[in-house]
């Protein structure tokens, strides 16, 4: 076989692996990423050449390698064949497409990977930067490292040279000292131990007498406490009685009052059947004509009929006598009330000059407890001198350590020997220490225990102090309800505000003394603090040289230290708190007293009015009476005119009569369900008027306009009735031109009907009005002690809270300001209940009196002229409801604006107190340095204070004595009380006994009263009357009631702004003006306030000047006298004993202070590590010395 040899011209031709040179653009580089590598870029797309337009210049040849390529062949052929075929053109375009194909797919996989294997550079990319940087940090780590290893190789063999230095010769020399000086320490505690030993003696001691003087006061506080408790019980007692006896006289006045009301009904009754009469008139005129030809046979009739009216007009004459008999009985039974409470006021006043006379024997007790506070202060100076040895030990320990420090280096040798020994001896010495220590902590806790006795005997002496408030308080709550009922007490009472002014003056007396005591003890405080700062400051200086000899002593002195002062601290933030919590006490209480004594003598003065009223409406009613009858006895002669005519309509009168009758006993009973039932609404509408005060202002408008349309239909139902009397009128005219005479009488009676009719229209309206409108402010009023109760209650809670997070002790008088307030709620409930008591007793007393009433209605129809002025009155009344209604609303924002200012005053003074406080501590701070050199000069002064003591102790044996005497006094007085409180007692019987005779007479009045009612049946029309003006009333009632509700809110509401304010302030000037005629009782109480002022300043400087012949008072008879006396010393006494606590808590203080600077001076001492130095100046750290670290 033969195969054709390669053309000559192969290199230079266009087919191969890669394209033409020419065909492509080489890239010089691309960088992608961090890591830039250089591709090829052939097998990009070919740019666009137009004038290349053969197949072989658009499509590259494929890379692939073949056996023979195509134009090869065709050369091949052109050189055997010149002419090439058409066939072999076809077969290379196949060829070249594809190839075309397979390099187009070869190209899609190779971009792909392309695309692949830059994601993957580009990771690579990121981790090699990532791992770049961590080199450099690892390189830099080691440099650094290297460099620490040979600077602790350094320090390593530094130290260990160091410590082979000569430490032997040290350790020696150190422990010489240590033992010269724990020789010192053992001598100077020997000292301290005896000096401590007779302290504590004499301490216990004092702690003994001290228990036995506090359990003794103790057992006479608990008996004083039992005597009171009885007093209250027997006060209670009485006070209720004339309760119930006032309570009586109030349901007869309001019996009084019912009975005005019914009657002005009855009357009003009476004028619609007058004119029910005058329709009548008209039908018998029209028939007299025929009454004439009978007049024969009526003339027997009329003389049957007269007799008939005779002997009514005798019963009607007998039920008068009778009801002058009651009245009459009724006024003596009211004087002989106001002659028992006039006594019981007496004994009442007799009851709070006792009660006066116990506190001050409390006072007294107070003065015992000031001696006790005298003795803590001597103890306190005692403590002071302790402090001021151990400084002087201290500076002469100094001085031997000076001297023997020569000593002790010849010595060291001997000290090696010694050292165990002198183990053994400072293990017993500390063992003793803690025994000492011991001992004291007993003695410090039974000081602290005495403490305590004391304060829960100050909080015992509070307790009193708080139930003779109460006491007192009652008593004027008792005196206030007696004093509006009876008009009699006048006198007492201005009597009692007096002595009240009096006690006052005295209270602010013992405040201004106690404020002076408390002054003089701040200015002994400071003297003290400056004196321990002096002597501090030297006690520095002292022990800069042996802190370390008396550290471990120190430490364990100042846990006691700090223990004590914490204990103090706290007790004297505890006193300042209960200060502060009493003085906002006793003023919450003296503005109580304040509006209280404001609410009495408003109720005293709307009592007197209502007393004077009900006096003169009595006198009218007696005068109406007489006037009644004088009338009847003109209308008789009247009647006889007109009974000639009526002769043949009282047979049918007295036929509708017998049905009225039975229409009114249904009436009646009806009248009774309509009443409870009203009674009942009343209740549910006052508990939800709350609920319903919205509503009501929306109803308002309507219900207005309602009144309206009502007004407007009265008034046209009175002008018909005006047209009706007018065609009247004119029919009697021509009646009076047939019989002139007959018709002249009843166009007169007309007349005054007419006139009588229309004033007592006018009348029942405004009496209506005016009733609705007494009842709807009674209501109000009492709405408005209840919100003011709510207010002061809500005022009083937020000012609870603001106070219970200050201490437990305030919790305690917080608890006790509530039960106060809770007695005064009780005190104002109890009053509720009495008036719901009085309402009641008014409802059965409307059913006993109606019965009565009935007798009167025939006496009593000409009365309503006469009482137009008892309208004017009860618009007064009115009147001067309001205006104290104003008068209570001015107070209530008083009383607001107070309690506003005292909580911000409050807050103030603890925020100044808070202020004052860190003052004062870095004052003490500055001047513990100067108290150290003062104690150095108390040393002189503790003599004298010891003689004093001696003369204290005897002035308390004198004072014991003295307190017996008081006792057997005070048991007297007691006895004295028991004997009064068994007269009172009796004279209580008594009362009683009056009491059933009354109701026996009231018995018999209502068994008369029912036997008038048989004779009173005829009356039964006007029932029906009675029912209609009742609905009537009703609504009226509602109406007003609702105005009156609205007003009050408007009137709540604007109190809230500037102008009402600016209104308030005004009315206020108005009722100073009505005051004045009291401001001459005010100057009185002004100029005695004043004198007794001066006499108090008068006999404190007699008590001065008599207190050197005290044992010769004790001989005179004046127990008033020796009662002042021994209350003088008491409170001196107990004013000492106070200044001793508050030195003690000073010192106490001022020790705490020592301690924690201590600390700061040196190391404290610990006896087990006694001869453990681990630190020598040339040791090495014990890691050092391991075999592992030698390298």
């Amino acid at each position: 076989m033969s195969f054709s040899r390669a053309p000559l011209k192969r290199f230079n031709e266009d087919i191969g692996c890669a394209p033409a040179p020419g065909t492509y653009d080489v890239k010089s580089s691309e960088t992608k990423g961090p890591a830039s590598f250089q591709k090829a870029q052939r097998f990009k797309p070919l740019k666009s050449n137009p004038a290349s337009s053969s197949p072989r210049n658009d499509v590259p040849a494929s890379p692939i390698r073949r056996t023979m390529s195509v134009d090869g062949l065709v050369e091949g052929s052109s050189a055997k064949k010149e002419n090439p075929s058409i066939s072999v053109q076809m077969k290379q375009q196949k060829l070249l497409e594809r190839e075309i194909r397979a390099l187009v797919q070869q190209r899609g996989e190779q971009d792909r990977r392309l695309l692949v294997l830059e994601e993957e550079v580009r990771k690579l990319e990121a981790k090699l930067l990532v791992a770049t940087r961590e080199k450099t940090g690892l390189a830099a780590n080691v440099a650094s490292l290297e460099r620490q290893l040979g600077e602790l190789k350094k320090t390593n063999e530094f130290l260990k040279n160091k410590f082979s230095a000569d430490t032997s010769k040290k350790k020696i020399h150190t422990l010489s000292t240590e033992l010269m000086e724990a020789r010192n320490k053992l001598d100077a505690k020997d000292k301290e131990l005896s000096l401590l030993q007779i302290n504590l003696e004499g301490k216990v001691k004092v702690l003994e007498t001290d228990l036995e003087a506090s359990r003794a006061t103790l057992a006479a506080l608990k008996e004083r406490n039992d005597d009171l408790e009885d007093l209250h019980k027997e006060t209670m007692s009485q006070n209720e009685d004339l309760e119930t006896e006032m309570d009586k006289l109030h349901a007869v006045i309001q019996e009084l009052r019912e009975e005005i009301k019914v009657l002005q009904k009855y009357l009003d009754t009476a004028n619609e059947e007058k004119l029910d009469l005058r329709s009548k008139l008209k039908v018998s005129q029209e028939a007299l004509k025929q009454f004439e030809q009978q007049k024969e046979n009526g003339c027997e009739e009329l003389q049957a009929s007269q007799n008939a009216v005779r002997q009514q007009e005798q019963e009607l004459a007998r039920l008068r006598v009778v009801l002058r008999r009651t009245e009459e009985e009724l006024d003596q039974h009211v004087a002989h009330l106001r002659e028992r409470c006039v006594t019981l006021e007496q004994e009442r006043a007799r009851t709070q000059v006792e009660g006066l006379q116990h506190v001050e024997e409390l006072k007294s007790e107070i003065s015992s407890l000031e001696e006790s506070r005298q003795a803590d202060r001597k103890e306190l100076e005692d403590l002071k001198e302790i402090h001021h040895v151990l400084t002087t030990q201290l500076e002469e320990e100094k001085k031997r350590n000076q001297s023997l420090k020569a000593t002790v280096e010849r010595e060291w040798d001997v000290a090696s020997e010694e050292r165990r020994r002198l183990e053994a001896e400072l293990e017993e010495a500390l063992d003793e220490l803690s025994n000492l220590e011991a001992q004291e902590q007993r003695a410090e806790e039974a000081l602290l225990s005495q403490q305590g006795c004391n304060q829960e005997l100050k909080a015992q002496l509070d307790e009193a102090r708080d139930q003779l408030d109460r006491l007192s308080h009652s008593a004027e709550v008792q005196r206030g309800e007696r004093e509006e009922r009876v008009q009699a007490l006048e006198q007492e009472v201005a009597r009692l505000n007096q002595a009240l002014l009096e006690e006052q003056q005295r209270q602010g007396c013992l405040e201004q003394t106690q404020e002076k005591a408390r002054e003089e003890y701040a200015r002994m405080l400071l003297e003290a603090r400056t004196k321990l700062d002096e002597k501090e400051e030297e006690l520095e200086r002292a022990r800069d040289a042996h802190n370390h000899a008396f550290s471990g002593l120190q430490g364990e002195l100042d846990q006691q230290k700090e223990k004590l002062l914490s204990t103090v601290a706290e007790l004297e933030k505890e006193r300042e708190e209960r200060d502060t919590v009493v003085k906002q006490l006793e003023r919450e209480r003296s503005s109580t007293l304040e509006e209280l004594e404001k609410e009495r003598t408003l109720r005293r003065i709307s009592l007197e009015q209502l007393k004077q009223e009900r006096d003169d409406v009595l006198e009218q009613l007696q005068k109406e009476r007489n006037d009644a009858l004088a009338q009847l006895e003109k209308e008789r002669l009247d009647r006889s005119s007109t009974l000639e005519q009526l002769d043949k309509e009282r047979n049918s009168l007295q036929e509708q009569l017998d049905k009225e009758r039975e229409e009114r006993t249904s009436a009646l009973e009806q009248l009774d369900k309509e009443r409870n039932s009203l009674q009942e609404q009343l209740d549910k509408e006052r508990e939800e008027r709350t609920s319903a005060l919205e509503q009501l202002d929306k109803e308002r408008n309507s219900l207005q306009e309602q009144l309206d349309k009502e007004r407007e239909e009265r008034t046209s139902a009175l002008d018909q009735l005006e047209k009706e009397k007018v065609e009247r009128s004119s029919a009697l005219e021509q009646l009076e031109k047939e019989r002139e005479e007959r018709t002249w009488a009843l166009v007169q009676l007309d007349k005054e009907r007419n006139s009588l009719q229309e004033q007592l229209d006018k009348e029942r309206e405004e009496r209506t009005c005016a009733l609705e409108q007494l009842e709807k402010e009674r209501n109000s009023f009492q709405e408005q002690l209840a919100k003011d109760r709510e207010e002061r209650t809500s005022a009083l809670g937020e000012l609870e809270k603001e106070r219970v997070e200050r201490s437990s002790l305030l919790e305690q008088l917080e608890k006790e300001r509530n039960s106060f307030h809770e007695q005064l709620e009780k005190d104002r409930e109890e009053k509720s209940s009495i008036l719901a008591q009085l309402d009641s007793e008014k409802n059965s007393a409307l059913c006993e009196l109606q019965k009565e009433r009935d007798k009167v209605l025939a006496q009593l129809q000409r009365e309503r002229e006469e009482r137009g002025s008892a309208l004017e009155k009860l618009e007064q009344e009115r009147r001067n409801v309001q205006e104290q209604l104003e008068m209570e609303r001015k107070e209530r924002t008083n009383i607001l604006a107070q309690l506003e200012s005292e909580k911000s005053s409050t807050l103030d003074e603890l925020r100044k107190g808070k202020s004052e406080v860190l003052a004062q501590l870095e004052k003490e701070r500055e001047e513990q340095s100067c108290i150290l050199a003062q104690l150095e000069r108390e040393r002189g002064e503790r003599s004298t204070i010891q003689a004093q003591l001696e003369k204290a102790v005897e002035e308390t044996s004198r004072l014991l004595a003295q307190l017996k005497d008081l006792k057997e006094e005070r048991a007297r007085q007691e006895q004295r009380r028991r004997d009064s409180a068994e007269a009172r007692t009796a004279e209580a019987g008594l009362l009683q006994a009056q009491v059933q005779s009354l109701e026996e007479g009231r018995v018999e009045l209502q068994r008369r009263l029912e036997e008038a009612e048989e004779e009173r049946q005829g009356l039964s029309g006007w029932v029906q009357s009675l029912e209609e003006e009742r609905e009537t009333l009703r609504r009226q009632m509602e109406q007003e009631r609702e105005l009156m509700e609205a007003r009050l809110t408007q009137a709540l509401e604007q109190s809230s702004n500037d102008a009402e304010i600016e209104k308030w302030r005004s009315l206020y000037e108005e009722l100073y003006a009505k005051v004045q005629p009291f401001q001459e009782q005010l100057d009185k109480f002004a100029a005695e306030r004043s004198a007794l002022l001066s006499e108090k300043g008068a006999t404190e400087d007699e008590l001065t000047r008599l207190a050197g012949a005290y044992a010769n008072l004790l001989g005179h008879q004046n127990q008033k006298q020796k009662i002042k006396h021994v209350i003088k010393l008491k409170e001196d006494n107990f004013n000492l004993k106070q200044e001793v606590c508050k030195l003690r808590t000073q010192v106490t203080k001022q020790k705490k202070e020592l301690e924690q600077l201590r600390p700061r001076q040196g190391p404290r001492f610990d006896p087990s590590k006694a001869f453990k130095h681990d630190l020598k100046e040339n040791e090495c750290p014990p890691a050092t010395l391991r075999t592992g670290n030698r390298l």
